[in-house]
């Protein structure tokens, strides 16, 4: 995460205000101050007048630079800190002591120490603490958000609410939230800039409040203007005492003064006991005996049932022989919540013996303090255990990186994202029902089951058709007689189909309720698939559903979103074929209250049979959906059964099948009344997902008869649609500007019109909707990136760039270009998402901003995020010619046949995309369809080829690159820079002051000679002898001779210990200095015109010589010149 400074003293004796920590019990409250410093060194003299009176202080621009941290001791007497410096992501390469600039930091009183916790949320403009005070403990959040009246102020402010959002949710329900800060905007009315609507808009969504006696008197006074931006919120407002603007003082030099409030809160040091879950095991199936699994499953007899109450006795028998089985073929292990138990190494046991030696002599001897010799050898040896313990950790870390790398598991992913989370209470441990919040586990499952069994029970509403539920009822009776004369046979359910359906479930997924998961089944012998074909046969012919499989299990999780591509093209195409007409576009998006859970089990039943179902299989769906029951699994425990009366079983393989036979019939009264719009002659009036329905027309009229029939649907199938969640989106034409809005109802309630609606994860929008989008995915995947930071995603001081490339590529990127394939994107969309793509590749390589664009993405390999995004859209184009939705392919088959090149259908830019990467036409595809797996390589290797050629064009005649080997360069392959590291921080930051000097962005005093507005010598400021540019650097610069001394002697004993006679010597590297730089740098450009001939092996250790070598310079460099100034 962050790296953060915090220092624990132990001098506790300092004066804290009026708070006197004599009585822990006493502690009712405790004063605050926030305040913009401008400098902690130059405002010392009122920091020092200040200190006394408060017992929490909260700085904003305290302008210490990292390695400067540690200075901020001086000027807190009797106080510790947690601290952040605007370079602790990404350090700054200090060519001078320069003036720091930004950073915040939280002060307590060191009487405070035991309650404060330093959190690892936030940024270098955000940080917080956790303070253990009761009834809820309180996250203290500092902030110092960016300043208006810069070019990018919008995107960097928004960044940072994104980030404050994030703290905010995790810590809300558990936590007491306290905001405070430099926040650079207002919540005065008389301003009205972008920042200030911004913050406005966050406060008010957060429900954060401040006391009304703030007034309109400023905080921050600059010449003769002045605002009020500073700020102490909460999100109980009866938790602020009191709040005081304070005057200005002679000894504050800030334009800023500080804002003091008194906070009510009952310190406290001890926590409410966690309620321990029960002991869990996992069976270890890697590990599994399978030939005695399956020898002794084998003994399992082929049953002959002749009677339906067998089926439940065999049932049972064979789940006894399977789990018997398992239990002694099957390893398992108990379930640690607490992550992986710690092993000593071999090396650290030894250690610790002699340790433990060592302090039973000390204890012989009388437990000496001074003046004995026991007393360094248990010094010494306490230190060799620490080394001994560090080296192992970051040992089994860097084996722990490369297997990530290496393997790209999923599961290595997983365990890396675990260990990244921050050990506090990030969710509540118990949620609110009918206003009360409940704890105990017990009481939660059971309020679980009562929400679902009231949920399985049908209502009867006043505007259900109560008619047509009788005519339902009777229809069904009378097919149920049908179905019981009917004599007709149906097809026997043979082992190779039971086999094959097995063999398609996932593995490691929680077993049911008798402890049985897919492993169990996908690991037995055949004779368990002989078993259970005669088993499922003798179901369906005596139509007895046996009690084990009647039951199911219901485990409470967050709603998941759902595929939206193919919807989501289907509307865009609505809007294209609209505004090229000159029509008004109407679309409702109707919300279905729980969908599948109130689906009427007699009409789902008399649909299936009308739809030409085998009695036999109906007979069994009708047995199996009268007798339904569930049971709730929540934190390990089960609730009781309780009968399902309607809905279909969330999660189940025929739930979704049953759905849509549920709902057909409303999509097929609409198609039939040609209610809607049509592209061409296609019907495309209500484009379907699951249980979201939009309705599509081109004229108000439509879209009321059109609502009226989904009401009357509703209302005959007994479920019932949102109102209030409902919404419609009208998108008119320029010259239809005088079309005005109706008052559409469902039923006898309002539909309210919208100008912005979120459906399926994709924001609708009468305007704008592709740029509403693209901010709206940048700002999702930075919340990403930001919940990824505690597994070390960031900068110098984290995972190698190659690791966190993995990851962005798997979390980061899909939530990025979520929907953008189905939208036909301009240049300047693109831009946008190349803007924060590029962005986050050079802060992970430590590259600046001014670094050469092709040149950030070759070195990792990378496809931009343009290419990523068009491998998207044309997969899915090939998704759509294989479909066999028929109303898909009629559409592709139309618009590519119809529309011009200047159409802004998606199909048409399809076209142009395969004309572009040299691909087949879309007319061709349509009339031989490529497979799957082969059209994607195919899509990938045009895309790679294209996008190489175009990176290496902008590389070109770039003198920055002249030491860079482009021609080895290209997407698919990393540089040899970031391929060689090693998975430990040192290695990383070696790998991006390298990655400067290849990429010629690492400033030396030639490049500030040449850019700098004033005359600047170019002269070395180490050695004053000659210009400094990259080759007196590495190699002249006498200053640094100690610096390079060893790694070049290095690099001597490695090019003479190569055997090959193709290789240059080393005397005639060292003659030419541009060789032994170009050697340095990129040995790879010497390879090529064959000065140099070496193995992989060789040149892994060349790159790891040189790595070390520059980043010895850099660090000598700055050494000499911070010691100069």
């Amino acid at each position: 995460m962050f790296r953060s400074f915090s220092r624990q003293r132990n001098d506790r004796t300092g004066h804290s205000g009026d708070v006197t920590v004599q009585s822990r019990d006493a502690i009712d409250h405790f004063k605050l101050l926030t305040f913009n410093i401008e400098g902690i060194r130059g405002n010392a003299p009122y920091l020092e007048e200040i200190l006394p009176f408060n017992d929490f202080i909260c700085l904003q621009e305290h302008w210490l630079w990292q390695y400067e941290q540690q200075e901020a001791t001086k000027f807190l007497k009797h106080f510790n800190y947690a601290i952040r410096s605007s370079d602790c992501n990404f350090p700054k390469v200090h060519s001078v002591r320069s003036r720091g600039n930004g950073g915040v930091m939280i002060c307590w009183n060191s009487k405070f120490d035991s309650y404060v916790k330093t959190l690892k949320d936030g940024n270098e403009r955000i940080i917080a603490v956790e303070i253990n005070s009761s009834p809820k403990r309180i996250c203290l959040i500092n902030c110092y958000l960016p300043t208006s009246g810069y070019s990018d102020t919008a995107v960097k402010y928004q960044d940072n609410l994104d980030l404050l959002e994030i703290i905010i949710q995790k810590y809300c329900e558990s936590h007491q939230i306290i905001l405070v800060g430099d926040m650079n905007a207002t919540m005065l009315l008389s301003r009205r800039n972008d920042s200030d609507r911004r913050f406005r808009s966050f406060i008010d969504k957060h429900k954060l409040g401040t006391l009304a006696n703030m007034g309109t008197a400023p905080t921050y006074q600059h010449g003769k203007g002045s605002s009020q931006i500073d700020y102490i919120f909460s999100h109980t407002v009866d938790n602020l005492l009191e709040l005081e603007i304070c005057h200005q003082h002679p000894t504050n030099t800030s334009s800023h003064v500080p804002v003091v409030g008194k906070i009510k809160a009952t310190l406290s040091l001890t926590c409410a006991k966690s309620i321990k879950p029960p002991e869990r095991r996992r069976n270890l199936w890697k590990d599994c005996d399978i030939e005695a699994y399956q020898s002794t499953l084998s003994n399992s007899q082929i049953p002959i049932i002749e009677r339906p109450d067998q089926i439940k006795t065999f049932i049972d028998q064979l789940n006894g022989n399977i789990l018997a089985a398992a239990k002694i073929a099957v390893p398992s292990k108990k379930i640690r919540l607490k992550g992986p138990k710690w092993k000593a190494s071999p090396a650290l046991r030894q250690l610790l013996v002699k340790g433990n030696l060592i302090h039973k002599n000390w204890i012989q001897y009388g437990r000496p303090t001074v003046n004995h010799p026991i007393i360094e050898e248990r010094r010494s040896i306490k230190r060799r255990i620490r080394s001994q313990q560090r080296q192992d950790m970051a040992c089994e870390r860097k084996q722990f990186y490369n297997q990530i790398v290496e393997s790209g598991k999923s599961t290595n992913f997983y365990k890396l994202i675990r260990r990244g989370l921050s050990n506090t209470i990030s969710k509540p441990q118990g949620f609110m029902n009918e206003g009360q919040l409940i704890l105990d586990l017990d009481k939660q499952s059971k309020g679980f089951a009562r929400f679902y069994e009231d949920l399985a029970v049908p209502k009867q509403l006043e505007q259900f058709d109560s008619d047509y539920h009788e005519n339902t009822q009777f229809n069904l009776e009378l097919i149920r007689k049908i179905v019981l004369e009917n004599k007709d046979t149906f097809s026997p359910i043979t082992p190779d189909e039971v086999k094959s359906a097995i063999y398609k479930l996932n593995n490691n997924k929680s077993s049911d309720e008798y402890g049985i998961c897919a492993e169990h089944l996908k690991l037995a012998s055949s004779t368990i698939f002989n078993v259970l074909s005669v088993l499922f046969n003798a179901i369906i012919e005596h139509c007895y559903i046996p009690l084990q499989f009647l039951s199911g299990i219901i485990t409470p999780v967050h709603k998941k979103g759902k595929d939206a591509t193919d919807f989501a093209l289907l509307i865009n195409e609505c809007i294209v074929e609209a505004k090229e007409f000159n029509l008004p576009l109407f679309i409702a998006f109707l919300d279905s209250q729980r969908a599948f859970d109130v689906v009427d089990h007699p009409s789902l039943k008399c649909k299936l049979f009308l739809n030409g179902i085998c009695c036999k299989i109906w007979n069994v769906i009708d047995t199996w959906y009268t007798n339904l029951t569930s049971r709730v699994k929540w934190c390990g425990r089960l609730s009781d059964n309780f009968p399902i009366k309607q809905g279909v079983r969330q999660g189940g393989i025929l739930s979704t099948g049953l759905y849509k036979t549920y709902i057909n019939d409303l999509l097929k009264t609409l198609e039939r009344n040609r209610l809607g719009m049509h592209i061409g002659t296609t019907y495309i009036g209500c484009p379907t997902v699951a249980d979201d329905i939009a309705l599509v027309a081109n004229s108000a009229t439509d879209l009321q008869l059109m609502l009226n029939v989904a009401n009357s649907y509703a209302n005959r199938e007994k479920y019932v649609i949102h109102p209030e969640k409902s919404t419609i989106l009208m998108k008119i034409p320029p010259k239809r500007s005088n079309t005005t809005s109706s008052d559409w109802k469902l039923g006898d309630n309002e539909v309210s019109v919208s100008k912005t609606t979120t459906h399926l994860g994709i924001i609708r929008s009468e305007k704008n909707e592709v740029s509403i989008n693209i901010d709206d995915r940048i700002s999702c995947a930075t919340k990403t990136l930001y919940s990824l930071t505690g597994t070390g995603f960031h900068g110098t001081n984290g995972l190698p760039p190659t690791t966190c490339m993995k990851l962005f590529i798997t979390y980061v990127l899909p939530r990025l270009l979520y929907g953008l394939e189905t939208f036909v994107l301009k240049q300047y969309h693109l831009n946008a998402l190349e803007k924060f793509y590029i962005n986050f590749l050079r802060k992970i390589q430590c590259l600046p901003n001014r670094s050469v664009k092709g040149i950030t993405y070759l070195l990792l390999g990378v496809r931009p995020a343009t290419a990523e995004l068009h491998i998207r859209q044309l997969n899915l184009f090939g998704c759509i010619i294989r479909s066999e939705n028929l109303t898909l392919n009629k559409i592709l088959r139309r618009q590519i046949s119809t529309k011009s090149e200047t159409s802004d259908s998606w199909f048409t830019y399809i076209d142009k995309l395969l004309v572009q990467y040299d691909l087949p036409s879309a007319a061709k595809m349509v009339i031989n369809p490529p497979c799957k797996l082969l059209w994607k390589k195919n899509v990938k290797l045009a895309i790679d080829k294209f996008w190489t050629q175009k990176l290496l064009l902008d590389c070109q005649n770039k003198s920055t690159l002249s030491y860079c080997d482009l021609s080895s360069l290209k997407i698919g392959t990393v540089h040899k820079l970031w391929s060689s590291i090693e998975s430990n921080i040192k290695d990383v930051r070696r790998g991006g002051i390298k990655a400067r000097l290849i990429t010629g962005t690492y400033v030396l005093q030639s490049n500030t000679s040449k850019f700098n507005q004033h005359e600047v010598s170019s002269v070395c400021p180490l050695c004053q002898y000659e210009d400094e540019d990259i080759v007196h650097f590495i190699l002249k610069c006498n200053a640094l001779f100690r610096y390079r001394k060893s790694y070049i002697e290095e690099l001597e004993v490695i090019i003479n210990s190569i055997s090959n006679p193709n290789t240059c010597s080393w005397n005639s590297l060292v003659g030419d200095f541009g060789l032994l730089t170009q050697l340095i740098l990129d040995p790879s450009v010497l390879i090529k015109q064959k000065i140099l001939s070496c193995s992989e092996k060789t040149l892994t250790k060349i790159e790891d010589c040189s790595r070390k070598m520059c980043f010895s310079l850099h660090c000598g460099r700055s050494l000499i010149i911070n010691s100069e100034h």
